[in-house]
């Protein structure tokens, strides 16, 4: 089976500056078992990094000492077995 990366709905990102920490969360999508969440310290189109894997719909990231860090988050789709 072919599986297609598509971004997560309504992604919000909210900082905990006590814990030091960034929390994103977003819309769980239906028969998804896990996500993709990456980051990058740049706006470039080719500076993306994993963060983490996670089954659940929400991550935790240490807060950068850079200035910016962009983030986005994936589930996979599979191409097989899609219905419309």
């Amino acid at each position: 089976s072919t599986e297609e990366p598509q971004s997560v709905e309504g992604l919000e990102i909210s900082l905990d500056t006590k814990g030091n920490r960034v929390l994103l969360r977003w819309k769980k999508a239906e028969n998804t078992l896990e996500y993709l969440v990456q980051f990058s310290d740049s706006s470039a189109a080719n500076g993306w990094k994993d963060l983490k894997t996670t089954s659940g719909n929400f991550a935790l990231d240490a807060i950068s000492s850079k200035k910016a860090r962009f983030y986005r988050a994936f589930f996979m789709v599979s191409l097989c077995c899609r219905f419309s």
